[in-house]
């Protein structure tokens, strides 16, 4: 099953997610959450490298990553440098539809079960 669900308030980020950097880059994108302050990058962000698309997070929240159509395939150096050196312990693919997604629009959770994929969003907080 997939399903969009958009995020226009705090109780409609998914418990799963709550004090992860997840609930924090949707504060700071669809909720206008006054940024904080960074040392260190949180999240490690794929998107797609449309120049229309930008996204409001402050300085060292994030590592972002764009290519085409978001995807991280041969990025795979760039991933793990964000893991092993960065510290991050999160990572959010963000895709969008011409139809879905306009230019500094708010961000969806987008929710996908796949059988091959064993991650629940609790291991978030232990990677």
């Amino acid at each position: 099953m997939e399903r969009l669900i958009p995020v226009k308030a705090e109780p409609d980020i998914l418990p799963a997610y709550r004090k992860t950097p997840i609930e924090t880059l949707l504060a700071y994108q669809n909720l206008n959450r006054p940024h904080g302050v960074h040392d260190k990058a949180e999240l490690l962000i794929g998107m797609c490298m449309d120049n229309r698309k930008h996204l409001r997070v402050p300085e060292n929240f994030a590592y972002i990553l764009r290519s085409g159509g978001g995807n991280l395939r041969y990025s795979e150096f760039k991933v793990s440098y964000a893991v092993a050196i960065g510290g991050i312990s999160a990572i959010a693919l963000l895709a969008h539809t011409a139809e879905l997604l306009h230019a500094q629009g708010p961000i969806s959770t987008f929710i996908r079960t796949n059988p091959r994929l064993h991650a629940s969003p609790s291991s978030l907080r232990r990677m």
